[in-house]
């Protein structure tokens, strides 16, 4: 996918039109200026059929291919009639209507000054409208089963945003869906860019990671994360528990007990803290985090059936059968564990 270039015109910006040489102009009444994007996307295509020649062909037939499909999707939801969308619409041509009247009154007032600030108020203005505007489009498009609408308008606000990951990650988690896998990948990766600590993003990624049973990709991730961001107790978290099913369970303890450090509350954090405790044989340890987390979330499961364990490798066998008892107790669902607590009830009944 080419990257997302800024290409939307905007009231009082020239930016786009950095060589042209009139003051003003009437767009479409005789022969429009190229803008800075459109220039720049001919000289890549000339570059490309001067260094490659034939060759050059294939990649731009896929782009040709790709455009009419974006300029498909657009014409779809050109006249979409949908209330949200129209209110939206609304709001975007009064807060640029108001704008245009700022320019205008400040142009009479013959300064210089009152005219840049009337733009730079007009520029943020019409920016924060049109933003809007493309979030609701992608949204009605979404909800609608056109993904391939949203995505192109979440980039279309990635253009009018391009400081905030949130576009890109919803981008991305769309094409991730569609199974555009390597589309999908590099959005995210580009909201990662954007913001290293960005939330959704590494979890969409490394998730994706997962799925695909990419453990150590999946940790990069998560790392990265981590130390991006070292106060955020998530993400220290997230972390450990990538490490653990690595088996690398040292570092694994240094990410949850700092995540335990940071939010001292949460029974969680020390659950998974004493779970690979345990697997380094520190079970004195991990028995204290779980009496500390018990006192915490008294009717979490799954702390009693960690606590069962600890005591079971502790030697100390009635405490791990009342510990097995009452993980039975409040896991009356639970499918899976229900059978190895009864069994290891039983197995160490038996034991005396």
């Amino acid at each position: 996918m080419p990257p997302v270039v800024p290409n939307r015109p905007v009231l009082g910006d020239r930016s786009l039109f950095p060589d042209l040489q009139a003051k003003s102009y009437l767009a479409h009444a005789a022969i429009s200026p190229l803008s800075a994007p459109v220039k720049a996307r001919v000289d890549e295509l000339t570059a490309d059929y001067a260094r490659l020649g034939v060759e050059a062909l294939p990649r731009w037939l896929k782009e040709r291919a790709r455009l009419r499909e974006l300029l498909a999707a657009a014409k779809t939801w050109t006249d979409v009639k949908d209330p949200a969308l129209a209110e939206a619409g609304q709001r975007a041509r009064h807060a640029m209507g108001a704008a245009a009247k700022w320019v205008e009154v400040a142009s009479k007032q013959g300064t210089d000054e009152a005219e840049a600030g009337a733009r730079r108020f007009a520029l943020t203005l019409g920016r924060a409208a049109e933003l809007a505007l493309l979030v609701k489009h992608a949204d009605v498009a979404l909800a609608a089963g056109d993904p391939a609408a949203a995505v192109l308008h979440y980039l279309e606000a990635a253009e009018w945003d391009p400081v905030d990951p949130r576009y890109f990650t919803r981008a991305g988690r769309i094409e991730l869906a569609a199974g555009r896998t390597a589309e999908g990948i590099a959005l995210l990766t580009r909201a990662l860019e954007l913001d290293p600590g960005y939330p959704m993003a590494f979890a969409e990624l490394a998730a994706m990671h997962l799925a695909k049973g990419d453990h150590a990709a999946a940790e990069r991730i998560y790392r990265d994360a981590a130390d991006y961001a070292p106060g955020d107790p998530e993400a220290q978290m997230a972390h450990g528990r990538i490490l653990a099913i690595l088996g690398e369970w040292e570092s694994s303890v240094m990410r949850l007990r700092r995540a335990s450090e940071l939010d001292p509350g949460n029974a969680g954090y020390r659950l998974q803290w004493a779970v690979s405790l345990q697997r380094l044989g520190r079970h004195e340890e991990a028995l204290a985090l779980l009496l500390e987390a018990e006192t915490l979330a008294p009717a979490d499961a799954d702390i009693q059936m960690a606590k069962g364990d600890a005591y079971r490798d502790t030697g100390r066998t009635q405490e791990a059968v009342a510990a097995y008892r009452r993980f039975l107790d409040l896991a009356a669902a639970d499918a899976v564990m229900r059978p190895v607590a009864e069994r290891l009830i039983e197995l160490l009944s038996a034991k005396g």
